[in-house]
């Protein structure tokens, strides 16, 4: 939340968060209240997000990357019209 915080400070629009172990909770961070989505793809269809930050350990960069690479490519994918 340490980056929210920043981010939210500086007037960075945050419409939620993705952590598949806390999906369907809120949190307030600095007088806004965001939804926790269990899925990038969760949270794109809710909020119509369209810019996504990770924020993970290392250790679980490569993962959070692939999954929401994964779904950009299959919204892409579905949106072509070639």
């Amino acid at each position: 939340m340490k980056h929210a915080t920043k981010m939210l400070k500086s007037g960075t629009n945050i419409v939620g968060g993705v952590n598949a172990r806390k999906a369907g909770q809120t949190v307030t961070i600095e007088g806004k209240e965001l939804t926790v989505f269990g899925t990038v793809e969760e949270a794109i269809k809710e909020t119509g997000a369209d810019v996504s930050v990770i924020f993970v350990p290392p250790k679980f960069a490569k993962d959070a990357k692939r999954t929401t690479l994964e779904f950009k490519s299959s919204r892409e994918e579905s949106t072509d019209t070639s």
